[in-house]
């Protein structure tokens, strides 16, 4: 359970401050070693996780470019940058998707594609409404750089979906 310590964010028994959970995080840390290195539990580090994306804003400084390592018939999505507020907020969202994956570079694609696909699904059905969601927003964005309208929205609608289908656990 989370709780306030002097000003500051704690977990567990033995209070550790919930930034440098979420800093392990950040640093691809494996859950394993996170629970190792400090007295919390698997639940404890997704409790930080939760509050630290939920606490945080989306700002103007909050970036995410991706590249096709693969080609346009192929196409093989790499995060190249990402601000360490918007790879906690895509690591939860994968969380919220898929609550049984502990590994975060797993819930990080898992949270990506699905942000992804859900942009492209909205515009396939004929609305927009991802646009009311700010990490949605920079999803689509992300990927329309890196797509450069060399691909259709249809097409790359169908590839989510594919990619998706492929991560599934």
């Amino acid at each position: 359970m989370i709780s306030n310590r002097n000003g500051y964010l704690v977990v567990g028994k033995f209070s550790v401050p919930i930034r440098e959970i979420t800093e392990c995080i950040v640093e691809r840390q494996e859950l394993e070693k996170i629970c190792n290195k400090y007295p919390v539990t698997e639940e404890d580090v997704f409790e930080s996780l939760d509050a630290i994306a939920d606490l945080d804003s989306i700002n103007s400084r909050d970036r995410l470019k991706c590249k096709n390592v693969g080609n346009l018939e192929d196409i093989q999505i790499q995060t190249v940058s990402i601000t360490d507020n918007l790879f906690l907020k895509i690591v939860q969202y994968g969380r919220v998707v898929n609550d049984k994956v502990t590994d975060f570079n797993k819930l990080f694609d898992i949270g990506f594609l699905n942000l992804a696909y859900e942009c492209y699904e909205d515009i396939h059905n004929g609305h927009r409404q991802f646009e009311n969601s700010e990490i949605h927003i920079i999803v689509f964005d992300a990927v329309e750089s890196m797509i450069d309208g060399q691909i259709s929205m249809e097409d790359i609608f169908n590839l989510l979906q594919i990619q998706l289908d492929d991560i599934k656990v």
